[in-house]
């Protein structure tokens, strides 16, 4: 008995979504942790640590036990964001889509079309969340805040809605403001400037920074510095010794070693919400410098919709008709949110 399947059901295209194979992203995949955290409701209660280096006190064995406070930290009451990117699909659009190397005057069959164009309409808007995904990811650690940009009634951008701030401490978040100090400058100390931040980090959270990403003017301006070509250590590209999976992904460069951290030249752009114009995921004239090791991951709240079988899910495909006009819809729902638990892990600072 032949049991025949159709390619528009959401088992189908749920089925789609989690076989195929996403593309890396720098920000999500090297300062997040690998494995969401998937939640029932959308309003969350995330723990944020900051600190956490304290002894245990030393006592008589026949005393009682000392009470210790809980750690440095907080808490944060937080609605996941949600996202239902969608697109229509019309019989005339599919009708003048020719299939590859088909011929002018060839007959089409509409339904298997559509079903090709609606996989190639899946891919496209479960990239779009990617995007989203790691531009929040970027934010986080750049920022110490993840902005949530809402939409109005006709799709046009409102601006920032709601912004989440993890608490990252102040002198995480640091400018070069005297000329000097800037590393276009002679006089400037790269080197010095990294391992003191790499030692705020280790002073604040117990953790190293071990790699650094950078912008695409201050890796132009560590390439022009004296002191800086001269230690600059590329041996570390060898196979075997970095991680490979930089090289996966399209416009990371790994840039070299300096004072134990390994740098990397970020040239990805997204298309900004406001402007629609190419904007670098890590700031031209920045150095974001922190360890993979952080106990950040990306949180997921449930699919809010009543065809959704099992709404505990990350991501999920839907498509509908609509007789007159004629066409398809489909739409890829998710509600992620990476979240920042250990931002005194990380230093963002302007350099240029």
């Amino acid at each position: 008995m032949t049991v025949s399947t159709n390619a528009f059901e959401p088992r189908s295209l749920a089925r789609m979504i989690e076989i195929r194979k996403r593309p890396s992203q720098w920000y999500r995949d090297n300062y997040y942790r690998a494995g969401a955290e998937q939640h029932g409701a959308r309003l969350v209660q995330l723990d944020v640590l900051i600190g956490g280096q304290k002894m245990a006190p030393i006592q008589r064995p026949t005393d009682a036990s000392k009470m210790v406070a809980r750690e440095a930290g907080s808490e944060r009451l937080i609605r996941l964001p949600y996202m239902k990117p969608g697109r229509p699909t019309n019989a005339e659009e599919i009708i003048q889509r020719r299939a590859m190397g088909s011929h002018l005057y060839s007959d089409r069959n509409l339904v298997e079309a559509a079903q090709r164009q609606i996989g190639r309409d899946i891919e496209d808007l479960d990239d779009m969340i990617d995007r989203r995904i790691e531009f929040m990811a970027a934010q986080g650690v750049i920022t110490g805040k993840t902005p949530l940009v809402s939409l109005d009634e006709t799709g046009a951008v409102m601006g920032i809605d709601a912004e989440v701030d993890w608490g990252m401490p102040a002198d995480h978040l640091v400018t070069l403001s005297n000329a000097t100090e800037k590393w276009t400058h002679a006089d400037s100390d790269p080197i010095a400037n990294l391992r003191t931040w790499g030692n705020r980090i280790a002073q604040s959270s117990g953790m190293s920074a071990t790699m650094a990403t950078i912008g695409a003017e201050v890796a132009a301006a560590l390439l022009k510095h004296e002191a800086v070509l001269k230690l600059l250590d590329n041996r570390r590209v060898e196979a075997g010794m970095i991680d490979l999976r930089a090289m996966d992904i399209e416009g990371i460069n790994y840039f070299g070693r300096i004072a134990g951290i390994d740098l990397y030249e970020d040239l990805r752009t997204y298309q900004a919400d406001h402007t629609g114009t190419a904007t670098p995921y890590t700031p031209v004239d920045r150095v974001v410098l922190g360890t993979r090791n952080a106990e950040n991951r990306i949180h997921y709240g449930p699919i809010s919709d009543l065809k959704c079988p099992t709404p505990i899910t990350q991501r999920w495909p839907k498509t509908w008709e609509t007789d007159e006009p004629s066409q398809r819809f489909v739409a890829v729902h998710a509600s992620p949110l990476p979240a920042l638990h250990q931002p005194d892990a990380f230093v963002s600072a302007k350099v240029l």
